[in-house]
């Protein structure tokens, strides 16, 4: 014998297809997922408190990368210690002054050249005042 389809059982299959549509654009085409990252290694000698993986690296509070992973290494011989901050930088957010593409295009070694010639550093700052 024929049933008849429920009509809000249809409309949530529907609504469910629908979202996870717009969630997988979101999501793919960000390209975010698949794009290339350079990963820098920073040392700072004071503390680090307030920084997190996840955090945002900025130039000129331009967003450009974020924290990856913070460790801590100890000589146990000497008891001294380093703290590694590895952060990802999206190259395809710096672009050059010539307007001829992305800094990705120069390759990671023309990308070291350029951070050392310029002496850029990496420095702590205060997000919000709140926190």
């Amino acid at each position: 014998m024929y049933k008849k389809p429920s009509p809000t059982l249809i409309g949530a299959f529907v609504t469910g297809a629908v979202l996870l549509l717009i969630g997988g654009l979101v999501f793919f085409g960000s390209g975010l997922l698949f794009s290339e990252k350079q990963i820098f290694v920073l040392f700072f000698n004071g503390s680090l408190k307030g920084l997190d993986v996840g955090s945002p690296v900025t130039f000129r509070g331009v967003p450009i990368g974020q924290v990856k992973k913070i460790k801590i290494l100890v000589d146990p011989e000497t008891g001294l210690s380093k703290m590694p901050v590895y952060i990802a930088i999206n190259p395809k957010s710096l672009f050059s002054y010539s307007g001829t593409g992305s800094v990705s295009e120069l390759g990671r070694e023309a990308m070291e050249a350029m951070i050392a010639r310029r002496g850029l550093r990496g420095q702590l700052q205060i997000q919000s005042l709140v926190t």
